[in-house]
C-alpha cells in the first residue's frame, strides 16, 4: 500500500522508499497510472504495476488529511477500498504501512509539529 494524495506523488516516506527501490521503471509506471486514470478521490484506491519491486502490484490510496471533517470515516473507507482491490485481484498478501501518520494536521490536534 502506498498512502499518497490525489496526484499519486511519491513525496511521503513510503512513496520515497518505493521510488528509491523501484527506480525509474517504477516512477514511470506511477506516472502512466496517473495519466491514464487522473486524480484519486479522497479514500480512493487504485492498483498499479510494481516494476523494480519484489511485489507484482502496488495499491496507491489517497488518504484523508487527519483532523478534517469525517477523517476517521474516510480512513476506514480507504482501508476497505484497498482490501477490496486486493480481493478482486486475488492477492495473497497485502502490507499496510501506518497510513495516517505522515499527513497529520498539528493544528487539528492542538500540538506543535515537534510534539508526539
Amino acid at each position: 500500500i502506498n498512502p499518497t494524495n490525489a496526484e499519486i506523488d511519491l513525496k511521503e516516506d513510503v512513496g520515497n522508499a518505493l521510488e528509491k527501490a523501484g527506480g525509474k521503471k517504477f516512477l514511470d509506471a506511477v506516472k502512466e497510472l496517473f495519466k491514464s486514470n487522473g486524480p484519486l478521490d479522497v479514500a480512493g484506491a487504485i492498483l498499479g504495476q510494481a516494476p523494480g519491486l519484489p511485489a507484482k502490484f502496488i495499491i496507491h490510496c489517497n488518504i484523508p488529511q487527519w483532523g478534517v471533517d469525517k477523517c476517521e470515516e474516510q480512513l476506514e473507507k480507504t482501508v476497505m477500498n484497498c482490501l477490496t482491490l486486493a480481493d478482486e485481484k486475488k492477492l495473497k498478501s497485502i502490507a499496510f504501512p501506518s497510513i495516517a501518520s505522515s499527513r497529520t494536521s498539528s493544528r487539528a490536534s492542538g500540538r506543535s509539529p515537534n510534539q508526539s
